[in-house]
């Protein structure tokens, strides 16, 4: 069930691309290093980015390629980079590239703790023993699977208790006593499987442009993931530090919620919907990687909402904002005073006879309602429970609520006037 219709919420974004500093928008990676910074690995180039600026690195800086398909970073703190003709490494502000035969381009790249580095080829999964320094030549197996037609893998997984699983052709594979081993009768559907993943839990998921499937820890089969989930052209799964799972698609990046799937798109602020990648990175914040969008970090994320007129707002220059003694929601604006509805997550303008829509540029709760002011223009208007009071013709400084012995009061204090007092049993 695609659930995004029901509850359109628009969230706020920072943009990065071209007039940013980053030169090409159709990105493939992202990566936080343990210093902190940025790396955004793209169809031309490798950025680097370090909350201000972007640093290019090109074939001048060493990397075989311009196009980076994967960045990751192993156990000893080494930048890696995969290219379509070559691994390469950073060493200070330059890369050098690391024999990969009888490989010529990688697809993607991932370590273990115990200093193996796993590198994706078109001929198989190519496993790299690395000296300790990294000098001389590493020692390297190539892992193939002969029943299969293409060995080409074009992502790699490993858990947290050193289980390799990638992508083989069409299927999943694994490393298990030494050999590679296809996931044959495991319930993998024959597709064109780009990218795996562990979660927290250490339960395996795997997506294809249509398919997502999850072995749960412990399980022998997979089981079917994408009931509604849109589809995907390519794209890297992502698990946040909460153990939510980020899928990229077509139309935006999607998060499971418990009846299907939240798609945040273009619809939804991002500035493209086809995104490729996502992270969450040690401060909690959410970077996206779009397919010709660049980059975009969502502000706020995960503790702040954003409305606009999209949701239902009739003016988007907000005085206030309040809940009631029932937990309802309400806003009030240059266009009035508005009610923010759960159920369809938009909001409804506040229509009262005599109430004309105007600047409302101050509320507060008394118990038998609402009290504003209204300031549409002169004279400026007190308003309680719906009912027009007398009123002084000044501007008002506040509101303020009161119980009195017999009476329930709401007072609004008048700048240089005695203050009009509007009572209601």
């Amino acid at each position: 069930m695609l659930s995004a219709g029901g509850y359109a919420q628009r969230y706020g974004f920072k943009h990065y691309d071209r007039n940013s500093g980053l030169l090409d928008e159709g990105v493939h990676a992202l990566l936080q290093d343990r210093t902190g910074f940025l790396w955004i690995g793209t169809e031309n180039g490798l950025y680097r980015y370090d909350g201000q600026r972007f640093r290019g690195f090109s074939v001048a800086d060493g990397l075989p390629a311009a196009e980076v398909h994967a960045i990751h970073q192993s156990e000893d703190g080494t930048l890696w980079a995969a290219t379509p003709r070559g691994l390469a490494r950073l060493r200070g502000e330059r890369f050098e590239t690391v024999d990969i035969s009888p490989g010529t381009g990688a697809n993607a790249v991932g370590s273990d703790s115990f200093g193996r580095l796993y590198v994706a080829l078109s001929k198989g999964l190519l496993v790299l023993s690395l000296p300790v320094g990294g000098a001389g030549k590493p020692i390297s197996i190539l892992y193939r699977v002969p029943e299969l037609k293409t060995q080409t893998v074009r992502s790699i997984a490993v858990s947290a208790t050193g289980s390799v699983w990638y992508t083989c052709g069409t299927g999943l594979c694994r490393l298990e006593n030494g050999r590679a081993v296809l996931a044959d009768g495991q319930g993998v559907p024959e597709d064109m499987w780009y990218s795996v993943l562990f979660d927290h839990e250490e339960n395996l998921w795997a997506r294809s442009r249509e398919k997502l499937i999850e072995l749960p820890k412990g399980e022998s089969r997979f089981l079917r993931r994408d009931a509604g989930l849109p589809p995907a052209y390519s794209g890297k799964l992502q698990v946040g530090q909460d153990g939510q799972l980020w899928v990229p698609t077509s139309r935006g990046l999607a998060r499971r919620i418990a009846d299907g799937w939240e798609i945040i798109g273009k619809s939804r602020g991002l500035p493209v919907s086809s995104v490729t990648c996502a992270l969450e990175d040690r401060e909690g914040s959410m970077w996206i990687g779009m397919w010709g969008g660049g980059v975009a970090r969502w502000l706020g994320y995960p503790y702040w909402d954003q409305w606009s007129e999209t949701e239902g707002l009739s003016s988007e220059s907000i005085w206030g904002i309040s809940r009631d003694a029932a937990g309802v929601l309400w806003a009030i604006h240059d266009a009035g005073v508005s009610r923010f509805d759960e159920t369809s997550g938009r909001w409804r303008d506040l229509r009262l006879r005599g109430l004309p829509a105007g600047v409302t540029a101050g509320m507060a709760w008394a118990p038998m309602g609402l009290c504003g002011w209204h300031r549409a223009a002169p004279p400026y208007t007190p308003i309680c429970a719906g009912v027009w009071p007398r009123h002084t013709g000044k501007k008002p400084v506040s509101i303020l609520t009161g119980r009195a012995p017999l009476l329930w009061t709401t007072r609004i204090v008048f700048g240089r006037a005695r203050p009009t007092v509007c009572i209601s049993p």
